[in-house]
Parts: structure tokens; C-alpha cells; sequence
């Protein structure tokens, strides 16, 4: 593989139609739905706490109402809380029917997996376990729960991709709206904070950071030739790529924004950069974005806030981002991106754009 074959493999971007999000919904430690982190982002610290954040007081009784809750874990209330409220403020006449959905997660519920697996070990005969309590250990309960709960009849996927997890499912909702293979898709991710997500957490790079749980979710469909309503935003697509950190080369930095300001509809920097904690790669991006364009977007980091909510952490980057340009507060053609990079070097950005771009054509996104 010649260098430039190789340069054009490590950082990739999804060239598709841009997608509406609909809406955007969350369950955090703030309580049900995106308002109250945004509120919570307004008035925070600048740096993230360093112990754990939970969600104080969840009941999922309360919630997600008394029916079929009996053995569900953390991690699916709070998907399915998440996914209730985007629902009830879902846009008038919208259809469950070929709605697919794609929700992250690291490693499922672990709490229900480790517990299960002491069961058979610590019990007097390894089969004399709760058999009610086997689906919780497999990584797709929640997704699974979620689509028979609203009834979502089109294709579910579970994708774990470590903290970049949300961005690889924008991503392949991109390409599962462009093929054709739903209506419209609900893309998200879920995190609980147990003990014994503690215990892994503690034990990784991460360790000194706060951790944090909750789900974030947002309702997408296929953006046609007509214009965007006011008050909508487009995900336009998301650019990848991975990076050695041991090396000095910024080389895939720089690819990285190439790529995404290639992506947006009017090539310029974006107006609100929407990031999961400080990583030296931010810093790069910020100067690349300045020596490119002479300008440098606002920084909003959602850790300061939430902690580190590992799968979820870029579904609520998202969230966050799509709401704070359907407000306008950077004004209606303003630009944002969401930034991810993993503890691995895999590293992505998704380009948002406001109704503002109503006036250019959808083909402008190659």
C-alpha cells in the first residue's frame, strides 16, 4: 500500500444525503430530557468533576410506568426513559412502523452480567440460576426492549465503539436512511453507573474521571430536496479516523478537519464544538480549524458536567448540539461539530448544521 493509499484509509467520511434530526431526548443526572443539561452546561465549572455522577432518585416505576419491568436492568430504564419523552414530543404524525433503531453501549448492563455469572459460580449447583435474569447479560437487551416497547418494526442494532460510540451510529443510520432500509431512525447510546461498572472503570486509563451514566437519544429522518422547517437541524455526516498517539505526526488531525469542513455545506469552521473532556487531539483540531479558517469555535465540554458516560458520552454530544443549533444561538446557518476520541486513537467528528442551509442543495453533500 503506497502512503497515499494508506492516508486516504485512516480518515474516511460518510458522503450521504443529510439527515433532519427531528428531535432529541435524554435521561441524565438533570432529569428527563436535553434542556436541563444544556441549562446545566450554561452554569458550569470548567473542569469535570472527579467523582462519580449519578442519576439520584431514578424509579424506573415512576417513569416508564409498572408494566413488563419486573427484570429489567439500569442501563435499559434508562433507555427506555429516554426514549419515552423522545416520543411523546415526537413530530405530529410520525409512525413507528419501519423505524429503526441503533443504540450504543460499552459492554450492556455489567452489573446484570458479572451477578449472574457469581450466581452460577457461588450457587449450590452452577444451573440453579434465574433464568428470568439471562437476556439482561446480552449487549442488545436494551435495544431490544426499547423497539418492542414503541414498537419499532424496522431493523435494531446494538454498536459498542468505546467513547466515539454515538458518532458510529449516526453513521450507520447515514447509511441505513441512504440504502433505503428505514423511515426513520432512533440512534442513541446507554450507561449505568453501577458498582461494578466502578470497579472496571477504576481499573482503566480513565480512572482519575468522574463517572457518569444516563442515555441520550435523537429521532432522525431522510432530508429530502425541499427545505428544512425552522428551528430543524441536519447531521450532514461524520469523518473518522484513527490516530498513533504515541507519534508526533499530526497528519491525521489535520484529515480529520479537512474532512469535516469538506462536509459542511459552507466549508467554513463551525460555530459551537461540542466535545466528551479536554484530549490533546481537541487542542490540535483547534489550531488546525484557526490556521485554516482564522477563526475557532465556541468549546462545550459535556463531561464538566455529566462525568464520563463512557458509550453515551457522543449521543449526548449530539443531543447537545442539535439543540443548541435549533435554539440559534449562533444564529440559524451556524455550524457545529461533535468530536470524539477514544482512549484507543479512533477518533471522529459529525458535522450539524441549522435550517439556515435551507437554501442549498442537499447534493452539496456529496
Amino acid at each position: 500500500m503506497s502512503t497515499e493509499q494508506l492516508e486516504q484509509s485512516q480518515a474516511t467520511a460518510v458522503q450521504t444525503q443529510p439527515m433532519i434530526v427531528h428531535g432529541v431526548s435524554a435521561r441524565s443526572a438533570f432529569g428527563r430530557g436535553i434542556a436541563p443539561v444544556l441549562e446545566a452546561l450554561e452554569a458550569a465549572a470548567a473542569h469535570a468533576p472527579s467523582g462519580p455522577v449519578p442519576i439520584e432518585g431514578f424509579v424506573m416505576k415512576e417513569e416508564i410506568g409498572p408494566a413488563g419491568i419486573r427484570n429489567l436492568d439500569r442501563a435499559t430504564g434508562l433507555a427506555l426513559s429516554a426514549v419515552d419523552k423522545l416520543m411523546e414530543d415526537a413530530p405530529t404524525g410520525f409512525q413507528t412502523e419501519n423505524t429503526a433503531l441503533i443504540l450504543g453501549t460499552s459492554m450492556g448492563s455489567v452489573s446484570s452480567t458479572i451477578r449472574f455469572t457469581q450466581d452460577g459460580l457461588s450457587g449450590t449447583r452452577p444451573y440453579l440460576v434465574n433464568p428470568a435474569k439471562f437476556p439482561n447479560t446480552v449487549m442488545n437487551f436494551a435495544a431490544g426492549q426499547t423497539a418492542i416497547r414503541h414498537h419499532l418494526t424496522g431493523p435494531n442494532a446494538t454498536i459498542i465503539a468505546g467513547n466515539i460510540t454515538g458518532l458510529s451510529s449516526l453513521r450507520y443510520a447515514a447509511r441505513m436512511l441512504c440504502g433505503g432500509q428505514a423511515a426513520n431512525v432512533i440512534i442513541g447510546a446507554t450507561e449505568e453507573l453501577t458498582d461494578e461498572r466502578q470497579m472496571i472503570h477504576d481499573a482503566g486509563p480513565d480512572a482519575d474521571s468522574g463517572l457518569g451514566e444516563g442515555s441520550a437519544v435523537l429521532l432522525l429522518g431522510p432530508a429530502g430536496p425541499e427545505a428544512p422547517a425552522s428551528g430543524e437541524t441536519l447531521a450532514r455526516g461524520v469523518v473518522t479516523g484513527f490516530r498513533d498517539q504515541g507519534a508526533d505526526d499530526d497528519s491525521q488531525l489535520d484529515h480529520l478537519t479537512e474532512g469535516a469542513l469538506a462536509l459542511s455545506a459552507n466549508g467554513t469552521s463551525p460555530a459551537v464544538l461540542v466535545i466528551s473532556g479536554h484530549d490533546p487531539a481537541v487542542d490540535a483540531i483547534l489550531q488546525t480549524l484557526a490556521r485554516q479558517t482564522g477563526s475557532v469555535p465556541a468549546v462545550v465540554d459535556i463531561k464538566t458536567v455529566l462525568g464520563h458516560t463512557g458509550a453515551a458520552s457522543m449521543a449526548f454530544a449530539l443531543a447537545v448540539c442539535a439543540e443548541t443549533l435549533r435554539q440559534g444561538k449562533y444564529g440559524a446557518a451556524a455550524t457545529g461539530w461533535v468530536l470524539g476520541v477514544d482512549s484507543t486513537g479512533y477518533m471522529g467528528i459529525a458535522v450539524l448544521e441549522g435550517a439556515g442551509v435551507k437554501g442549498r442543495s442537499a447534493d452539496h453533500d456529496g
